[in-house]
């Protein structure tokens, strides 16, 4: 077998060249036999398409004996089975419905054998006869209710009964009788009046009407209507001004409500999920910049209006959270003075009130002034370095915690 190498090339690079010859003969071997056994698969696969469509060719009546010597047939013979599958399909379906629908026809029409054709012929006739009879109801209904109210007029009943001798027994004589026509001749006169002068009145608005188009009055509205502009000109820069300045306020409310939302109310969020034990995770700012009051958002993402839709406890941890905070950012640290200010609080917010104040206890010295001793007990076993004074008869001295919580316990 020749290798075709060059003369120049090394004597070790012939067997690697060898080896690499061998190996791609073998890869050449196993692809006639992957070519050999895919031909022999396509041939039982045309075996197999040819003997489903001649089966379905019976079945459906049709010719499916298109060219299976390529894939484009096979595939194009494929799909037109499948498409025939489908119809056979939705035929049984069809033809089930049908049998359904004849059933309940049946019971219906209670007919139990034969054609159900002339029964339903006759259950049209019969529903659009009971139609007519309903608008036949309907209008009789309504007659005689007519016939009722006339009827309950008292003139109308006596010419009705042929009465009509005491139609003129209501007049004393014969003089009232003209007496009531001459009136109600002079209202009909008075009425034709009337109705002459409101034509008179529709005559003379059409003529103004007919004034006002014509091209002098055109001319003339013009003129004012120019003359008004000008006295429009002062009113538009005064409405152009107040624009600006509310376009100038709308950018520093925005401007203010992210300062405060981000800096000045950051610190009282934290404050405040903490007294809430999580419950809530931020403090915003009202949408008016001169409200004083202040909206929440729940651990959830929901966020609640205002503060007026909040319990009373938790209406007053949002402000005594805000506070706290604006206690904690300023320079100068000024002395914090509570009176009873956890009166509406829980035992679990109280202490994480006290948790908080044992904190800003750090940078600021706290007064905390109470009647409760559930109050003194949290601050004693949460702040160490706490002092107790106990204010008896108007003079304070030291006491210690338990000394204090027992004697506002028994007051």
């Amino acid at each position: 077998m020749s290798l075709k190498m060059s003369k120049d090339a090394p004597i070790s690079s012939i067997k690697t060249y060898y080896l690499r010859i061998n190996e791609i003969n073998k890869m050449m071997n196993q692809l006639d036999s992957k070519k050999q056994e895919t031909a022999a698969a396509l041939r039982e696969l045309k075996a197999e398409l040819k003997a489903i469509c001649k089966t379905a060719g019976v079945i459906l009546g049709i010719s499916l004996n298109e060219d299976l010597g390529s894939l484009d047939g096979i595939f194009k013979e494929t799909e037109r089975l499948a498409v025939s599958i489908v119809s056979c399909e939705n035929y049984k379906t069809s033809e089930k419905e049908l049998s359904d629908y004849e059933k309940i026809i049946r019971q219906e029409l209670k007919i139990s054998e034969g054609d159900i054709e002339p029964g339903i012929n006759n259950y049209i006739e019969k529903a659009e006869k009971y139609r007519k009879f309903m608008e036949y109801e309907s209008k009789c209904s309504f007659m005689q209710q007519r016939l009722k109210n006339s009827m309950e007029n008292g003139r109308a009943q006596k010419l009705i009964s042929g009465s009509y001798k005491n139609l003129f027994e209501e007049y004393g004589s014969e003089n009232e009788i003209e007496e009531n026509l001459q009136q109600l001749q002079e209202e009909l006169n008075e009425n034709s009046k009337s109705f002459n002068t409101l034509k008179d009145e529709k005559s003379r608005i059409l003529y103004q009407i007919s004034e006002l188009n014509s091209y002098e009055k055109i001319d003339q509205a013009k003129i004012n209507i120019a003359a008004e502009r000008k006295n429009l000109e002062p009113l538009a820069k005064s409405y152009a001004s107040l624009r600006a300045a509310a376009f100038i306020l709308e950018n520093i409310q925005k401007s203010f409500m992210e300062e405060t939302k981000d800096k000045l109310l950051s610190g009282g969020s934290r404050i405040f999920n903490h007294l809430t034990s999580g419950k809530f995770n931020k403090i915003m700012p009202d949408d008016n910049i001169l409200s004083s009051d202040f909206k929440v958002e729940k651990d959830d993402g929901s966020k609640v209006e205002t503060s007026k839709y909040l319990s009373r406890a938790t209406s007053e941890q949002l402000f005594l959270s805000v506070r706290l905070s604006r206690l904690s950012e300023l320079e100068n640290k000024l002395p914090v003075i509570l009176d009873d200010s956890f009166v509406n609080f829980d035992s679990v917010n109280m202490r994480n009130a006290v948790n908080v104040l044992n904190y800003l206890s750090k940078y600021n010295q706290i007064f905390i002034l109470t009647c409760h001793g559930e109050l003194v007990n949290y601050v004693s076993e949460v702040c160490k370095g706490a002092g107790f004074y106990c204010l008896e008869e108007g003079k304070f001295r030291k006491s210690e915690s338990r000394e204090l919580k027992d004697y506002l316990t028994n007051i």
